[in-house]
Formats: structure tokens, C-alpha cells, sequence
């Protein structure tokens, strides 16, 4: 049994010229949206760049396209293999970088235990109680404090007085 349900609830005509967008329910941007417009971009400009420098074949009898060169299959290996080359390389470059950076522990060295001269006493050689050697010592010394005391400045020497005033026009 079909019943007709009516209802004393009226809605309210609200037109949507007058709805305005508060700033709280507008979308953030998402920089993930952001890195997909650039990849994007990207993308098309390289399609487009390679769309340049491939050719179109003609096709030959029977509507057949000869594929002149590689085939997808093998580019798309190639690819593959590049870019695991190129993955491998960088995140060798990677490791290299971060393990010279990385301080290492120096080790530390036993001490060991430095060796102490010791001072041996010698017999005196039989020249350092020679009367003629400790004579000619004492006049040495003696000379030379008689040497520091000496005034060897000459005072009554003095330069001749220069004639700056020279002509070479006569």
C-alpha cells in the first residue's frame, strides 16, 4: 500500500548568489597538488620535445607501420636499467658523503710509560783539570767581559753633509 506522506516542514529559498565561501571552508592548497602541476608540466614538455624528434613511418602494404629502430619493449628496458645505474651511483655518492662526515671515535693509545734519561756520571776527562786548558779558560772570559765593556763608538766621526741641490741643466 502506496501512502503519500506530506509535510508541514517548509524549506527555506536560499539562492546561491547569496551563499558567500567563508575562508575557513576554502581548500588549503596541497603541496602535493602543487608537485603534481609541475610534474605535470614537465611531463608535457618532454612529450612534446619528443615528439620532435620522433619521425612517423610510412605504411606499407597492407597498412602495416614499420618501426624503424628500437622497439618499446627494449627502451623500456634500457630505461630501466639507466635509472637503477644512476640510483646506484647516487646513493653511492650518498654513503661516501655521510660515512666522511660521520666523526669517528679516535682510539685511544696506551699510555706508555716515557722513557726517563737518567744522567750517568762520567769519569772528568783528564782535559778539564788541565792547568793550561782552565788558564786559557779564564782569559777567555776575561777578555771577552773586558770586550762588552768597551765604548766602541766613534763620536767624533760624523757623515759629510750631502749637497742635495744638484742640476743637471747648465
Amino acid at each position: 500500500m502506496p501512502t503519500n506522506f506530506t509535510s508541514n516542514v517548509q524549506t527555506p529559498n536560499v539562492s546561491q548568489a547569496s551563499i558567500q565561501p567563508s575562508a575557513s571552508l576554502a581548500p588549503t592548497p596541497n603541496p602535493t597538488s602543487k608537485l603534481r602541476e609541475i610534474l605535470a608540466k614537465i611531463l608535457s614538455g618532454l612529450s612534446n620535445i619528443r615528439g620532435k624528434f620522433s619521425t612517423q613511418a610510412e605504411p606499407i602494404d597492407g597498412g602495416i607501420v614499420a618501426a624503424p629502430g628500437i622497439s618499446s619493449k627494449t627502451k623500456r628496458i634500457i630505461t630501466i636499467v639507466a635509472a637503477l645505474f644512476l640510483t646506484v651511483i647516487t646513493l653511492l655518492i650518498v654513503v661516501t658523503y655521510l660515512k666522511s662526515r660521520e666523526k669517528k671515535p679516535k682510539v685511544e693509545e696506551a699510555q706508555q710509560p716515557s722513557a726517563q734519561t737518567t744522567i750517568v756520571e762520567r769519569k772528568l776527562s783528564r782535559y778539564a783539570t788541565d792547568e793550561a786548558v782552565l788558564k786559557m779558560e779564564t782569559d777567555i772570559k776575561a777578555l771577552d767581559t773586558s770586550i762588552n765593556k768597551e765604548d766602541i763608538e766613534e763620536k767624533a766621526l760624523t757623515p759629510p753633509t750631502l749637497n742635495f741641490d744638484v742640476n743637471f741643466k747648465e
